[in-house]
């Protein structure tokens, strides 16, 4: 009798222990996602970063909708970048797709625009796609 008690007694703490915990890590977890920002750097590694976090999330037991999702996205975004509207998507993996692509066209401009370079302004004019991509690519934008 007594063993069944201690028994239910270590059960309880160990499961009281184990709550507590979770609850800290989706503190945790909450956190970091509030603190996210896009750095200029890749816009992949913003979207790939918010669904390891939402992943982790949802391993503690914290369901999260497609449309908190996308507002969490749209909050990530700089100001001057929440042009492009993300909430005309319901779903998340639409919505990454769509943001995927804009900052694609977003950074041709800029480096066409902003910093004068012809040569990826010829390179799209021409339908280069090849070429285009190495440029992108050696700025790391994506």
């Amino acid at each position: 009798m007594r063993r069944n008690i201690n028994n239910q007694r270590q059960n309880f703490i160990q499961n009281q222990t184990q709550a507590q915990h979770q609850q800290q890590r989706k503190i945790e977890i909450i956190n970091k996602i509030e603190t996210l920002k896009y750095n200029n750097k890749n816009i992949s590694i913003l979207i790939a970063n918010l669904q390891n976090l939402f992943d982790k999330l949802e391993k503690i037991d914290t369901d999260i909708n497609d449309s908190s999702k996308i507002g969490i996205l749209n909050r990530c975004l700089p100001e001057n970048l929440r042009w492009i509207n993300v909430f005309q998507y319901s779903k998340w993996n639409d919505c990454c797709n769509y943001v995927k692509r804009s900052f694609y066209f977003y950074f041709i401009s800029l480096l066409i625009f902003d910093y004068g370079n012809f040569a990826i302004a010829d390179a799209f004019a021409k339908n280069k796609y090849k070429v285009f991509h190495i440029i992108l690519f050696n700025y790391k934008l994506f």
